[in-house]
């Protein structure tokens, strides 16, 4: 029976249901993390006919080709970080997992699981930061799951072994949990990673998992109410990715090995903070850079598909979908989960949500961006609370605009750009936005 069942770690927890067989929170059957039957087929489909789903496959497999051939990762610290390998593992393990699924070429199984038993063999994952340690479940998680038919008996013991003493079982730390009472992006990467563990290996440590999956369900909506009312995320366009990509990991987590997300998307401000994401970025490319955001040229989201599938509304991604496909060299905010937005990508094909002729997406396209006529807003001006407070009063206002010529030509509009503080302080310019015959932007 699929369904959601929950286990308290402590008394006074706030949920009314508990846990009377831990063994049926998770569905048997591998692979059963975010991967649903007909998935594979349907990036094979995708692939072959969609432009910028191609565009990302090719991506993953050139990266997963050169990975082939480079050394495993070892444990090197960053300062008191463990960070990047964490990250690098992921992307290896993940990209190498989709690429064995896609192709049946048992070198990137093999690839994989020699990744996977290194990290293994770490001493330990970190858990002074434990976003390291929640990067590494993750991966390991993923890894141990979508090739659990392809993986000697041997190395899935050694793999799932590690997921539950180096990653679950470090959530047993009170110096290191404050994350579960956090409101930001940890809360999400944390109980994300530490969930995705708890799901693959259920069956191994059903107590503990549903213990950890129970606290996840507990805990991350206060990371969720960062979203209300409207969508606007207080850290910034850069960490809205971060943050929101393990949300929706926990969420198609729970979904398909639960077969219930505890209607976790359905969050105030959540799903519409796809929206949020397209009016940051501005008609030149560039991102609104307030808050813990630097100033940078926008980059290739696939996320935005998730929303697109989620909500019908092919508009939102409508224009990730021209970056993507115009976008040379094409560059990938948090690449390591590409895998994971292909998969949505597709699943927008399987449920008639994407077709040849996206004209009449792009007509409802919020192309996108935030015309202020007040104060700027900058991480050393205002800290983020403030920002999102500023970002919400009259003095800013949305202006939409449409690919459909509701914009006339050569009619101007007025916006501030938000640029960082730098040494030599607060820069800021007005600058007059044109529209070009053909309907776009320009700067």
């Amino acid at each position: 029976m699929r369904r959601l069942l929950i286990l308290f770690m402590a008394i006074g927890c706030s949920f009314a249901a508990m846990a009377s067989s831990a063994d049926d929170i998770i569905a048997q059957q591998h692979p059963r993390l975010i991967l649903h039957e007909g998935d594979m087929a349907a990036v094979r489909d995708m692939v072959a006919k969609d432009e910028a789903a191609a565009r990302l496959h090719q991506f993953i497999a050139r990266r997963t080709n050169k990975y082939l051939a480079e050394p495993v990762q070892t444990r090197v610290m960053e300062g008191r970080r463990l960070l990047t390998i964490s990250r690098r593992v992921f992307e290896r393990v993940v990209f190498c997992a989709y690429m064995y699924l896609y192709t049946g070429d048992a070198k990137y199984a093999s690839r994989a699981e020699a990744e996977m038993l290194a990290a293994s063999s770490f001493a330990d994952w970190n858990p002074s930061h434990f976003l390291d340690v929640a990067e590494m479940t993750a991966a390991l998680a993923i890894g141990y799951d979508w090739l659990y038919d392809a993986l000697p008996a041997r190395s899935r013991r050694t793999i799932a072994d590690a997921v539950i003493r180096k990653g679950l079982l470090g959530a047993e730390s009170d110096k290191q949990m404050w994350f579960y009472r956090s409101g930001n992006n940890w809360n999400q990467v944390c109980n994300g990673g530490l969930a995705m563990g708890a799901l693959a290996v259920g069956e191994l440590c059903p107590d503990l998992a549903a213990a950890i999956v129970g606290k996840a369900l507990e805990t991350n909506p206060k990371a969720l109410r960062s979203y209300a009312p409207d969508g606007i995320y207080p850290e910034g366009y850069g960490y809205w990715a971060y943050g929101t990509w393990y949300e929706v990991l926990l969420i198609e987590a729970l979904r398909s090995a639960c077969g219930d997300s505890s209607d976790l998307e359905k969050s105030a401000g959540f799903v519409a903070s796809a929206e949020f994401m397209n009016y940051m970025v501005a008609p030149s490319g560039s991102c609104f850079n307030f808050s813990d955001s630097a100033k940078a040229l926008a980059v290739g989201n696939p996320l935005l598909y998730w929303f697109a599938a989620e909500t019908g509304d092919m508009s939102l991604a409508w224009a990730e979908r021209q970056r993507i496909s115009s976008m040379k060299p094409l560059r990938i905010e948090s690449a390591r989960m590409l895998p994971c937005s292909s998969l949505r990508v597709a699943i927008c094909r399987r449920l008639g949500l994407w077709t040849e002729n996206v004209g009449t997406a792009g007509e409802r396209c919020r192309c996108s961006y935030i015309a202020a006529v007040g104060r700027s807003l900058t991480t050393h001006i205002l800290p983020p609370k403030e920002a999102r407070r500023a970002i919400r009063t009259p003095t800013w206002m949305r202006v939409r605009s449409y690919m459909s010529g509701e914009v006339c030509a050569g009619q101007s509009i007025w916006a501030r750009r938000i640029i960082m503080r730098s040494k030599n302080g607060a820069s800021n310019s007005l600058q007059r936005v044109r529209t070009a015959t053909d309907g776009r932007y320009s700067v």
